[in-house]
């Protein structure tokens, strides 16, 4: 008992002691309270704390070029995990996160893209928010129809997934498409 007690204690202590270059509260100020529930419920969906990691290793890692490792990666994942939690580590990627243009973050989006205060984003602005972020070249070189497709079918998967009911998503799709493109 003694060694696995002792052996936990060397593995807390190198991830909080650990040199990164991230440093070790990075997703701690993430405003949970601030995101509106829809958005929140797609990002937890989304599972954006690997996002945030990379977000949070750009702001703070020196690149070491294309195809090398990122050993920091592991490491500011379970930091984030332990110290912060998933909830605030998804916040931190939708506060970062490029969204096209000259756009950065959730509440730029939602007065730039969506021409309305951030609070009043809705599931399916939450869903196009959310593709735009993970793929923002391809969202806006989508034709029109494509980029509807892929913001119908992640409803569908929040749906299927049981984040939201099917009449939840099936109100989600009816709705028009707008994205930061139009």
């Amino acid at each position: 008992m003694r060694i696995f007690l002792a052996l936990v204690l060397i593995i807390i202590s190198a991830l909080l002691f650990a040199p990164t270059g991230v440093p070790l509260g990075v997703f701690s100020d993430a405003k949970v309270a601030k995101v509106p529930r829809d958005l929140l419920t797609a990002a937890r969906f989304e599972g954006l704390e690997d996002y945030a990691v990379t977000l949070a290793i750009a702001d703070h890692v020196e690149p070491r070029g294309p195809g090398m490792p990122q050993p920091e990666s592991f490491l500011t994942l379970l930091r984030g995990r332990l110290l912060s939690g998933r909830e605030k580590m998804a916040v931190f990627a939708l506060e970062n996160a490029y969204v096209g243009g000259e756009v950065y973050g959730w509440e730029s989006a939602a007065s730039f893209c969506f021409a309305k205060p951030p609070e009043e984003l809705t599931l399916s602005d939450a869903a196009t928010l959310l593709i735009q972020m993970r793929s923002p070249s391809i969202a806006s070189d989508n034709r029109e129809g494509d980029l509807l497709a892929r913001r119908n079918a992640f409803l569908d998967r929040m749906a299927e997934n049981g984040y939201v009911t099917a009449d939840v998503a099936e109100a989600a799709i009816t709705q028009p498409l707008v994205h930061c493109g139009n």
